[in-house]
């Protein structure tokens, strides 16, 4: 399982590094900080389970793909998802102060907005 963690996490390493190279100079392009978390924080995991647990029952090897498979998706769930907030303080990507009441302010419009709801009456 400890392999399979470490492909897939190698993995992406090399996709978010390759996207971020092809993208580099462009309006769309990820500093440094913020691929690190793209690569951290790939938290999905039931395509990865559907397509395990869909192996023909002859496949060699069965057993361990769908074990390996599981295990991956745990420590992505566990492992990832609980430090992936610390990841993103460390990295100073936290929003604080002005920057998150914009947001809920932000957010706050978009569904009052949505529900219909006038601001002024």
């Amino acid at each position: 399982m400890t392999v399979a963690v470490v492909a897939v996490l190698a993995a992406r390493v090399i996709v978010v590094e390759a996207v971020g190279w092809a993208t580099a100079g462009g309006r769309h392009a990820a500093p440094p900080r913020e691929r690190a978390v793209f690569v951290w924080s790939g938290l999905r995991g039931a395509l990865t389970i559907a397509l395990a647990l869909g192996l023909p029952p002859g496949t060699p090897s069965r057993d361990l793909l769908i074990a390996m498979a599981f295990g991956v998706v745990l420590f992505t769930m566990v492992v990832q998802g609980l430090s992936l907030p610390l990841l993103i303080r460390r990295l100073g990507l936290a929003r604080t102060g002005a920057a998150s009441g914009e947001l809920a302010a932000r957010t706050g419009g978009t569904r009052m907005a949505a529900l219909g709801i006038d601001r002024d009456g």
